[in-house]
């Protein structure tokens, strides 16, 4: 396993049914969270994020001894990760 990084994400205009600007973000943020139910049209670049040796035991990048597959992002107090595995393996 090697640990990527997504640049550059532009999805193309989606439409949110909302009460008003801060219920249509909620709304937005949610389904991110939770995944879209389809493909949603959108841009982006993969690029090999480098692992520093002296960082190779801390998470994220030990997860990556572990065999684990799935999406990474940071929470909120900035300083952890969350692993949101998969099923999806190439074999």
């Amino acid at each position: 396993m090697h640990l990527y990084q997504i640049e550059n994400i532009t999805f193309k205009p989606l439409m949110v049914i909302a009460e008003d600007y801060e219920h249509a973000s909620q709304i937005f943020m949610h389904s991110v969270v939770t995944g879209f139910y389809h493909k949603p049209d959108a841009d982006f670049d993969i690029t090999k994020w480098r692992i520093k040796p002296r960082h190779r035991d801390k998470e994220p990048w030990s997860w990556i001894k572990e065999g684990n597959a799935g999406m990474l992002y940071r929470i909120e107090d900035g300083q952890s990760w969350e692993l949101v595995l998969t099923p999806m393996r190439r074999s």
